[in-house]
């Protein structure tokens, strides 16, 4: 009666929608139940947008990142939380309930000027 691939597309449909209700459920029993979600506790702390929803990484990797950036990294143990949005970076601990460092991050497209006006009459013969 159906095609194969109809079948399929109709069971992948079917379990996104599972997915969903079952998320929004986990979402409303632990909200119901005074848990908060990453956001919540981390928007206690500082200001931050929630859509659209940030990339957020667990690092097991503390001292290797306190040596690439440390004044950024200082106090971060294994266990803690990096969040990334496109113009900031949140580094979260839920252990101790803090945010540890935040930062903003230029756009990839943004370059400063080559030279100023000033600069160019400055270097003509």
């Amino acid at each position: 009666m159906f095609s194969k691939s109809s079948t399929f597309t109709v069971l992948v449909l079917v379990a996104i929608v599972v997915s969903a209700v079952a998320l929004k459920i986990s979402q409303t029993f632990f909200k119901a139940n005074g848990s908060l979600t990453l956001l919540d506790r981390v928007s206690k702390h500082i200001l931050i947008t929630r859509e659209p929803a940030p990339i957020i990484t667990t690092l097991d990797n503390a001292d290797e990142l306190r040596q690439s950036n440390p004044a950024f990294y200082k106090d971060v143990q294994n266990g803690d939380t990096l969040l990334l949005w496109k113009d900031k970076a949140v580094l979260y601990s839920s252990k101790r309930d803090i945010v540890l460092a935040a930062t903003l991050i230029a756009p990839v497209d943004s370059q400063p000027p080559l030279a100023t006006s000033s600069q160019m009459i400055e270097t003509q013969p």
